[in-house]
């Protein structure tokens, strides 16, 4: 029977704590219309909260609360209370130690005049400059000419090919040769860039050449590239594509060997 009286005992101070625990750490909700509300907030979501006042349970949306006062438990203060920094060890003052006295090392001055001179490596002869002699230089000056002529000449030769091919589609989609070579820049389908035509019509001439297009009786035509320096062929070739030196009776060029 006592035992009894004990156990009820029990029962009715674990249920008075736990009706004393909301109101201790009880959290204060005041509404938009002033009613302000305590209790223990036991859910929250994004739009709403769920308290719990005195074992009633009741829902408020969030855009009806004003403001959430929620006191610190003393859990939380104790995990907001900031660390304790350790003790700082002291460190010696560098400015306060005593300087290490270095003794000047001797050396003899016979040790000094016996010691051997640098070795300085001698700097690489130079190399006389020989005068050629002046036949020399006047080979070299003739094979220079030469060469560039040469590159001239198969220049010319190009153009030349490429205006015979430019004429050749020109009478194919017209029945005729042109009358002159600027006609070969045609705005709906040039033959030919306009800035090649004006380097071949330049009066001037151009690379050392001048390139003479004209219309014969017969309705054909004759190209004549003129060389415009020394020691340059001339080039003569009509609309047959067969290319002559300096003139139509002129020897024929192998286009192949150029």
């Amino acid at each position: 029977m006592q035992r009894e009286k004990y156990s009820i005992a029990a029962g009715f101070f674990v249920a008075a704590i736990l009706c004393l625990t909301p109101l201790i750490h009880a959290d204060t909700v005041t509404l938009k219309s002033g009613t302000v509300l305590e209790g223990t907030i036991v859910e929250r979501g994004d739009r709403y909260l769920i308290i719990n006042r005195e074992g009633s349970i009741e829902t408020y949306f969030l855009n009806e609360v004003r403001s959430i006062v929620s006191p610190a438990t003393p859990l939380d203060v104790q995990a907001a209370a900031p660390a304790e920094k350790p003790a700082a060890v002291p460190v010696a003052d560098a400015s306060v130690v005593a300087p290490v006295a270095v003794a000047p090392i001797a050396v003899p001055a016979a040790a000094i005049a016996s010691s051997p001179a640098p070795v300085v490596a001698p700097e690489p002869a130079l190399k006389p400059v020989v005068a050629l002699p002046k036949a020399t230089e006047e080979k070299k000056a003739v094979t220079y000419r030469r060469a560039e002529g040469l590159a001239y000449y198969r220049t010319a030769l190009a153009r030349c090919r490429a205006i015979v091919d430019a004429c050749g589609l020109y009478y194919l989609a017209r029945g005729t040769y042109p009358q002159e070579l600027t006609a070969l820049d045609d705005q709906d389908a040039p033959y030919l860039d306009k800035t090649f035509i004006n380097n071949i019509t330049s009066p001037g001439g151009y690379f050392s050449y001048k390139y003479d297009y004209k219309i014969t009786d017969n309705g054909h035509f004759q190209l004549f590239a003129k060389p415009l320096g020394e020691g340059l062929n001339a080039i003569f070739v009509d609309e047959r594509g067969v290319f002559h030196c300096n003139d139509v009776s002129g020897s024929t060029i192998d286009l192949k060997a150029q």
